[in-house]
């Protein structure tokens, strides 16, 4: 599995165009190399597979924790609150 890039998200967009790429994220299928003959597998596929290929894609086990549990200090109260932090594209540019 290759994992996809910043540039890559337009492949990305919705589950149908997601699996209209999909063999561009894919480096073999038995040891065929062969982007031709990898896009022919995949459009062979179950819509379960291909959901489970996107699941590996999304790498939803890496990436960033965006919930921090917060522990309030102010007369000793102590109490903790999961919190999430906003995420999202406009995290960097504020807009």
């Amino acid at each position: 599995m290759i994992f996809p890039k910043a540039e890559d998200h337009k492949y990305l967009n919705n589950v149908e165009v997601a699996a209209a790429n999909m063999y561009r994220f894919i480096e073999s299928i038995d040891g065929h190399t062969n982007k031709e003959i990898i896009s022919a597998v995949v459009k062979k596929l179950k819509l379960k597979d291909i959901h489970t290929l996107l699941n590996g894609i999304g790498m939803p086990e890496y990436g960033v924790d965006t919930q921090f549990l917060y522990k309030c200090e102010s007369l000793g109260c102590g109490c903790e609150t999961k919190l999430e932090v906003p995420f999202d594209e406009s995290f960097f540019t504020g807009r």
